[in-house]
């Protein structure tokens, strides 16, 4: 069978449409990690976000994962900081809204601070 230039039309049409229906690759939470030391890393998070540290747990074994909040805006990062001081903001977002502890974790204690996480 023979091809005519009208069926390579129709077929790079409907291709067309086809892509035009397809929903939008979700964005992705982070573009860019932004990395510090740990101490500057926290003047960041105070200067640019006004946000205080609302919770924190452990990744891995040497490093920490710790959830900043600003109740004034509602935005929120993730932060990892590992055994080397450096830290990472490794997501970040808006419209935080708290939800209530699981009943049962008032005794369960706190994970480590990450200066508290060295190697054996």
């Amino acid at each position: 069978m023979k091809r005519t230039q009208g069926d390579v039309s129709w077929a790079a049409a409907a291709c067309a449409t086809i892509l035009c229906l397809l929903p939008a690759p979700a964005a992705q939470a982070t573009d860019v990690t932004i990395c510090y030391p740990r101490d500057q890393m926290l003047s960041f998070i105070a200067r640019e976000y006004q946000a205080e540290k609302r919770a924190s747990g452990i990744v891995r074994p040497y490093s920490v994962m710790e959830l900043w909040v600003s109740e004034r805006t509602g935005d929120w990062l993730m932060v990892t900081t590992d055994i080397y001081d450096s830290s990472c903001i490794v997501s970040y977002g808006e419209d935080f809204a708290p939800t209530a502890p699981p009943r049962g974790d008032a005794g369960q204690p706190a994970a480590p601070e990450p200066s508290a996480l060295r190697l054996p």
